[in-house]
């Protein structure tokens, strides 16, 4: 009877869990489907619009009598040009910052996708975060290789600025150092491993920016994924974040509870930025996009997120050294201000993710090394449940890391017990010490244990 009552037990406990899994895919497909994905139109639809505006323009000031400033107008589209929503006015100028510490290998990319961009009026400020490699030297020589288009380009480095104050994080500091050199009506803060995969990324989320009367918009581009450990994990982490934060619910403006904008990308109205605090108000955060988002969310500001996937790739992580600091930078500060919040996700992953093939794994050894009398129904219902987490994996890098390969979610159970032991690390510090050193960029950033 014992028997029948444990069996029935680790029914209950499958069925459980496959209801969990149901639960997080109705709410993935909804998230999926609340994020517009927006697509860049070809350059020769774009000039075709030109064209036809400035044409239009010209007709209204013939007959108005301003015939010499609609000709004017008309032979220099290329530097006022206006947007495929057929706004009859030029688009505003844009500041592109760019911090960089330390991405010799990404920079030069990065910097020459944007300063490619078919946008009319716009500037590109680099800015070095005291780089120990060949970062900077890096940024001198696209001006040499590109003497066409040094003047969109501004470099600043350590001796055009002030030492980091110690009240300062690194690249909060440096972005607030850029701002203040800006001269854009729009401000486009975007990472130093980014690129620009098409030439009309600026144009095209400007003129959604603009037709949508937006303040703010966040970008959520395709991030890269390198090595063999991030491919294991992050489609799986970033799946069973969704039951914790849901990135669908940052557009519903009645949610001020649940905003963030990635460091990658993301347009902002100087004015507004201005108005809310700059980099200030968040000078010694970790995570300054996701804390930035809140407050203006919180003041009122309308802020959307889309996905950019198409225009823009970033880099999460690079290795196993910065996928493990970079969820620990990630989890750290939202478990100091809501350790139980955290810890629900340590759940879920254990849950979800270990449990069924802990089952399984257990039932098989019985069955096979020891004759342990288990129906293969229920021996079945085990093993589907370990694919249902390896097809779950399998989707979100397809859909999201453009990842064909399913090994790597056949690897899945192993990227789960990955991030139970990253969890573990960075929660218990806390727990037990009440803070937690966490390392990133070379830079070691002190939590403390909020207490209410």
């Amino acid at each position: 009877m014992s028997t029948e009552i444990f069996l029935y037990f680790v029914y209950v406990l499958l069925s459980s869990i496959l209801l969990l899994w149901v639960y997080l895919s109705i709410i993935s497909i909804k998230s999926f489907f609340k994020i517009k994905s927006l697509k860049s139109e070809s350059s020769v639809n774009i000039k075709k619009n030109q064209s036809i505006i400035s044409l239009s323009h010209v007709i209204i000031s013939k007959l108005i009598g301003n015939l010499s400033l609609s000709i004017d107008y008309y032979n220099n589209t290329d530097s006022i040009q206006n947007n495929y929503f057929a706004h009859p006015f030029p688009l505003p100028f844009v500041s592109v910052i760019v911090p960089a510490r330390n991405e010799e290998r990404e920079i030069e990319r990065c910097l020459i996708s944007i300063l490619h961009q078919n946008y009319p009026s716009f500037e590109v400020i680099a800015i070095d975060d005291s780089s120990s490699d060949s970062t900077l030297e890096k940024m001198k020589k696209i001006k040499e290789k590109m003497p066409e288009l040094k003047e969109k380009l501004t470099i600043l480095s350590k001796v055009d600025y002030d030492e980091k104050p110690d009240d300062w994080c690194g690249k909060t500091w440096v972005s607030e150092k850029a701002f203040e050199k800006s001269k854009g009506d729009i401000i486009l803060f975007t990472d130093a491993d980014s690129y620009y995969s098409n030439p009309n990324t600026i144009y095209t989320t400007v003129s959604y920016m603009l037709k949508e009367k937006l303040d703010v918009l966040g970008g959520l581009p395709y991030l890269r994924l390198q090595d063999l450990l991030s491919k294991i994990v992050m489609p799986l982490w970033n799946l069973l974040s969704i039951l914790l934060s849901d990135a669908g619910k940052v557009n519903d403006p009645s949610r001020i509870d649940i905003a963030f904008i990635l460091g990658s990308f993301f347009l902002i109205k100087k004015d507004v930025f201005e108005k809310v605090g700059t980099y200030k108000v968040v000078k010694d955060a970790v995570q300054e996009d996701f804390d930035l988002a809140l407050i203006l969310k919180k003041n009122g500001f309308r802020l959307r997120l889309v996905k950019i996937d198409s225009l823009v790739s970033a880099l999460w992580s690079r290795d196993a050294l910065t996928l493990w600091q970079g969820i620990g930078r990630t989890i750290v500060p939202v478990a100091v201000r809501n350790i139980k919040k955290v810890l629900f996700g340590l759940f879920n992953i254990f849950y979800m993710a270990i449990l069924p093939f802990l089952i399984c794994g257990v039932m098989i050894y019985g069955v096979v090394g020891f004759n342990w009398n288990i129906s293969y129904s229920l021996l079945y219902y085990s093993i589907f449940s370990c694919l249902v987490v390896i097809l779950g994996a399998y989707i979100k890098g397809l859909v999201q890391y453009k990842e064909k390969n399913p090994w790597y979610a056949f690897l899945s159970v192993f990227g789960s017990m990955f991030l139970t032991v990253i969890y573990l690390i960075n929660i218990l510090p806390l727990l037990i010490k009440k803070h937690k050193i966490v390392k990133w960029r070379a830079r070691e950033y002190e939590f403390k244990m909020i207490t209410k």
